[in-house]
């Protein structure tokens, strides 16, 4: 969505051949502004809103080996890391947000903490 819209609908919806990432809409407050290249055609980041849930979900039998968000900024990493999070935890160093399951989890999910924008999402399973 653009940086006049709020969000009414899924920020993220991702299904591939191997992963699925689904981002669903709970408390969309604010605008999505996610317009952070200057450019209005091109959306640098994705935004997550306080109270969305989120759910990484490989397929094929695999499990989450990491996940590591790239914030825009340090407060939009430290709320993803203070999230709620089931079958696994978050830490934060600066900008970037590494998640690493716990027991071997086959997906994993948080409930949002924050508004949060990030422009990068790198999920590594096996």
């Amino acid at each position: 969505t653009n940086n006049t819209t709020t969000a009414t609908e899924d920020e993220i919806s991702w299904i591939g051949e191997d992963i699925s990432i689904i981002c669903k809409n709970d408390d969309a407050t604010t605008n999505a502004n996610n317009d952070y290249g200057g450019d209005s055609s091109n959306h640098t980041s994705t935004r997550f809103y306080k109270n969305e849930v989120l759910t990484i979900t490989p397929k094929n039998g695999c499990t989450i080996n990491s996940i590591e968000f790239v914030a825009t900024t340090e407060n939009y990493a430290n709320a993803l890391k203070g999230s709620t999070w089931a079958n696994s935890s978050a830490s934060a160093s600066g900008k970037i947000v590494t998640v690493t399951p716990t027991n071997g989890a086959e997906s994993i999910s948080a409930t949002i903490g924050g508004a949060c924008g990030f422009t990068q999402i790198t999920v590594t399973y096996k």
